[in-house]
């Protein structure tokens, strides 16, 4: 995953379907609506952001922050958040909800109000038919008062709430790019990767595409969900070994396989044959257990030259 980062995705360009879905990202609490907020700049057709808790001050902070959000992108429409301050039931308004195909929340799980803010939020919205996906920051190990055991309940909850639950350890980002701080920018950038990752999956228009129904069928089990994501670089011929490295760039939370695990791939690249890319899917088939399910989607973007771009959401695991 080394060299990959937002600048080599160039968001302007891209193609997207005439039937774009509507997708929903609602940061929980005060550093999921800081990380929601911080997607502002990344103007995607689509996508609504919607930031809520249950004390509006903390809601107004994360305001505060982003609205001089540094980017390269100032010249572009920047996307707008909707506000939504909780009641005492929980509820989120109807309105900005019932008429979205998928829902992305995003949280943090340091603060014990903000756990359980999810967790009512998702109990009061468990009847909704919107496909549901919870993206997850767990806390970092080295923080007291941490333990497995408190984190494997509490994710149990969640998955009985949501179709795909996404557990990213905070500490696997930080050792991958040797930070030796607790680093929120870093953080937000992976979550907002992970997001749009997804989205792209069903809204880019691509030779081989994958549309919501078949995200429906690797997302809509109730389980354990793992990303993972890197850049191949065509100009080095170990294509294999590339795959391989981004295989094992896993953010998200260790987790066993059930008895069949489920992957869908994006792949981001340079206008390729036919048979080259089906000389990837061949490598990366592969790479995955002979009963695994796998459905790709090829798109092009010729800014990115002689590299790609991989996001592989898998889902079929439960906590070790």
């Amino acid at each position: 995953m080394e060299g990959l980062h937002d600048s080599v995705i160039d968001w302007k360009r891209q193609v997207w379907r005439d039937d774009v879905l509507s997708i929903k990202i609602i940061g929980i609490g005060r550093r999921g609506c800081n990380a929601v907020r911080s997607m502002e700049p990344y103007n995607t057709p689509g996508i609504e952001l919607i930031v809520t808790d249950e004390n509006e001050s903390k809601i107004d902070k994360t305001r505060e922050s982003f609205s001089t959000f540094p980017t390269q992108e100032t010249h572009y429409k920047k996307l707008k958040t909707t506000v939504l301050p909780l009641k005492d039931d929980y509820q989120l308004p109807r309105k900005f909800i019932h008429e979205a195909d998928l829902i992305f929340f995003v949280a943090y799980m340091d603060e014990e109000t903000d756990k359980n803010l999810l967790l009512n939020i998702a109990e009061s919205t468990r009847n909704y038919q919107n496909t549901k996906v919870a993206v997850l920051i767990l806390p970092s190990k080295k923080k007291i008062g941490t333990d497995d055991c408190s984190v494997k309940n509490y994710l149990g909850q969640l998955t009985d709430h949501f179709e795909t639950v996404i557990p990213i350890e905070a500490d696997k980002i930080f050792n991958f790019y040797n930070c030796t701080y607790y680093n929120h920018v870093l953080i937000n950038k992976i979550i907002r990767m992970t997001v749009i990752g997804i989205y792209e999956m069903v809204t880019k228009v691509g030779h081989i595409g994958v549309d919501f129904a078949d995200l429906k069928l690797i997302i809509q089990r109730n389980e354990i969900a793992q990303v993972r994501m890197g850049e191949i670089n065509f100009l080095d011929n170990k294509i294999e070994n590339q795959i391989d490295c981004i295989m094992s760039n896993n953010f998200t939370l260790n987790a066993k396989e059930k008895q069949k695990c489920y992957f869908a791939v994006n792949f981001t690249g340079p206008e390729y044959s036919m048979n080259e890319f089906c000389k990837f899917s061949e490598i990366f088939s592969n790479k995955i257990s002979q009963n695994a399910e796998m459905i790709l989607s090829y798109s092009t973007d010729k800014s990115l030259a002689n590299r790609a771009i991989l996001v592989i959401l898998s889902t079929g695991y439960e906590i070790a």
